[in-house]
């Protein structure tokens, strides 16, 4: 009985859990993304508003592109920044073994650190992991149709154009897209946004990240 009990209860959870994300990847409604900055130092305040500001540029985009493509809701997404500045450090993807077992296991302690970062608030969080100049290039990762991202930025940064494309980027991840560019990271046929156009073309995008100017260039 106890175990009978317990399935039905895994069974509820994992129903609940595939039906959010149906709602989510139908666009039956907007889907609300929370952007945390966690740094191991404290953010000034200029740095705070300049993500604040990239936050309603990534709302309007997505309002855009809604829009180019017909859908139905005027305002897929709606992106709001975290009130305040988690101050840790915040850890990097595990590098993988190759081991199925051993990279399971790290990619779900991965996720509770995450988690951990970042209280469920809304649809999907992406954690922006400000990290000291110099000491990386901007990159991110989000599981495939999941609840939680990182994106790495440059601390002291108020630019954050890349920081806001890779945000962008890991979202459409967590939505189940995948990356449109090959292991040299130039972009596969349905990377091309204008297939019919030839090279070199006018616009990146978003699951590649560069504007294509030739088969192997960008």
């Amino acid at each position: 009985a106890v175990l009978l009990l317990a399935l039905g209860g895994v069974g509820a959870f994992a129903f609940m859990k595939q039906r959010a994300q149906a709602s989510r990847h139908s666009w039956l409604r907007p889907l609300k993304v929370t952007v945390v900055l966690v740094s191991p130092q404290p953010v000034s305040a200029e740095e705070q508003q300049a993500w604040a500001d990239g936050a309603t540029r990534l709302e309007h985009w997505f309002t855009a592109e809604a829009s180019r493509n017909h859908m139905k809701l005027e305002a897929p997404v709606t992106v709001t920044l975290a009130p305040q500045v988690v101050i840790a450090e915040a850890p990097s993807p595990p590098a993988s073994t190759g081991e199925w077992l051993a990279d399971s296991r790290a990619a779900l302690e991965f996720r509770a650190q995450l988690e951990a970062l970042a209280p469920s608030t809304g649809d999907v969080r992406v954690i922006v992991a400000l990290r000291p100049h110099g000491a990386h290039r901007v990159e991110g990762v989000g599981e495939a149709s999941g609840s939680v991202g990182l994106v790495d930025g440059t601390l002291g940064d108020t630019k954050v154009t890349l920081e806001l494309i890779a945000v962008a980027h890991e979202v459409m991840h967590l939505l189940g897209a995948r990356d449109g560019y090959d292991e040299n990271g130039h972009a596969l046929p349905r990377g091309i946004v204008e297939p019919d156009v030839g090279f070199p073309q006018r616009f990146a995008e978003v699951m590649v990240g560069e504007v294509p100017l030739r088969e192997t260039e960008g």
